[in-house]
C-alpha cells in the first residue's frame, strides 16, 4: 500500500479518534461471548485501540519497517478536494471520528483483547509483505 511505498500522505493535520479491532481480538471476543451461555439481549461493541489516523499510518510504518511521509494539509481543504473528486465519503472516513464504547463487553464477559494492537499489526505486516506482488 502506500506506506510500503512511502507515498506522500496529506494527513499529518487531522485530529481524529478512530476505533480498530484486529481479526485476532474479534475472533476471540466472539469465541467469548459463545462460551458466556445462552445469547440474551446484549449487544456488544468491541475495538482493542482508539487512534488517529495519522497515528495508524506511522503504527503501520513500524509494522513494515518504514518511515511513512506524513505532511500537513488542512482537514478542510482535504474535505473541499475530496468533495471536488466525487470522494467526500472517503475523505470524512478519514477525517471523522468513529469511536464505541465498548464497556458493555468488557464488564459484562470480562473480555479483554489479547493481542496488542501493535502486535496485531505486526502480524498483518507480514502477511502483506508474504502477498504483496
Amino acid at each position: 500500500g502506500a506506506v510500503a511505498r512511502r507515498v506522500p500522505l496529506p494527513l499529518r493535520s487531522i485530529d481524529n479518534r478512530r476505533s480498530l479491532l484486529g481479526a485476532h481480538n474479534l475472533a476471540d471476543a466472539v469465541v467469548t461471548a459463545l462460551d458466556a451461555g445462552p445469547p440474551g439481549r446484549a449487544v456488544y461493541t468491541l475495538a482493542d485501540v482508539e487512534v488517529s489516523t495519522p497515528d495508524l499510518v506511522r503504527a503501520i510504518g513500524r509494522a513494515l519497517g518504514v518511515a511513512p511521509r506524513l505532511w500537513p494539509c488542512p482537514v478542510g481543504l482535504l474535505r473541499a478536494a475530496g468533495r471536488l473528486g466525487g470522494r467526500g465519503a472517503a475523505i470524512s472516513r478519514l477525517t471523522d471520528s468513529l469511536v464505541v464504547d465498548q464497556d458493555a463487553i468488557r464488564a459484562g464477559l470480562g473480555w479483554q483483547p489479547p493481542v496488542a494492537f501493535d502486535e496485531g499489526l505486526v502480524m498483518t505486516a507480514a502477511c502483506y509483505r508474504g502477498h504483496a506482488p
